[in-house]
């Protein structure tokens, strides 16, 4: 099933669903490419997780998947260079 960016994208709404995911990552994403689980509009950061510093993976997995079927590469590539940056040696995070 598409997501909300797909399905924007199939209703002839590109540049809405292109804006949408672009704001959504922007709001989301922490100075070190970690994603948030979620954020107020106004970009208020939250502390869901262990502490700020927690990584969370199954997000990274979902944006990773929905960007790149989206066609945002840029956004792709700064979420996978993160996660490959933050796994430990053991892979197992």
């Amino acid at each position: 099933m598409p997501g909300t960016v797909e399905l924007l994208q199939l209703a002839g709404y590109a540049d809405i669903g292109d804006a949408h995911a672009r704001n959504t990552y922007r709001l989301c994403a922490r100075h070190d490419g970690a994603l948030l689980q979620c954020a107020d509009r106004d970009g208020a950061l939250s502390e869901n997780g262990v502490s700020r510093t927690s990584i969370w993976l199954r997000g990274r997995a979902w944006a990773m998947f929905g960007l790149a079927q989206a066609d945002l590469n840029d956004l792709v590539t700064s979420t996978a260079d993160s996660w490959l940056a933050n796994t430990p040696a053991d892979c197992v995070a």
